[in-house]
């Protein structure tokens, strides 16, 4: 590891040796491997937006389930109370990873959408 790189890009160099290629890098982000913030980094700032917006179309869903359940983490009630709730997020597991990947990787797939370092 090179330790003059910044975390961020010591973290982009570690993902590069472990998944090789966009494709293959690709399928791990299917698989619900990486969180939506590495994703988010992979992408060139002028597209992170619309990701992250429809990242948090689908953060809002997974709240509004966890709150149809009725099933509340206070025993008042849902605390979000219409906002995104982090507990359904985490309820969620790698689901969301999934479900944040499914409109991660149609941007990645062009290579003008993605950061230098992966733009090969």
């Amino acid at each position: 590891m090179n330790r003059n790189l910044t975390p961020l890009a010591d973290a982009e160099e570690h993902l590069a040796r472990c998944t090789g290629d966009p494709k293959r890098l690709m399928t791990f982000a299917s698989e619900g491997r990486f969180s939506k913030d590495v994703l988010a980094n992979l992408l060139r700032t002028e597209s992170r937006r619309a990701y992250l917006e429809a990242c948090a179309t689908i953060e809002k869903h997974f709240t509004d389930q966890c709150t149809a359940k009725a099933e509340h983490c206070l025993a008042d009630g849902c605390a979000m109370d219409g906002d995104v709730c982090l507990d359904a997020l985490l309820k969620a597991g790698p689901e969301f990873c999934k479900a944040c990947a499914e409109e991660w990787i149609p941007l990645f797939m062009n290579p003008e959408n993605r950061v230098d370092e992966w733009r090969g």
